[in-house]
């Protein structure tokens, strides 16, 4: 109520930030070791080994 006339002007519009600039493309990934499946059977087989030898004889006659 200070008796100033308020301003009629309307908000500032603010224009919108221009676009950005599209990411240069990722490069290609380099190539995947051999898949684990390929060594899955010698894994398999070295745990097999060394328990066969582990298994008291009285267990395996039990078995």
């Amino acid at each position: 109520m200070t008796g100033r006339p308020t301003p009629t002007s309307p908000p500032q519009i603010r224009s919108p930030p221009p676009p950005l600039p599209a990411p240069p493309p990722l490069p290609a990934p380099p190539p995947l070791p051999p898949p684990p499946a390929l060594r899955a059977p010698a894994a398999l087989a070295a745990p097999a080994t060394l328990r066969a030898p582990a298994v008291p004889p009285a267990l395996a006659a039990q078995m």
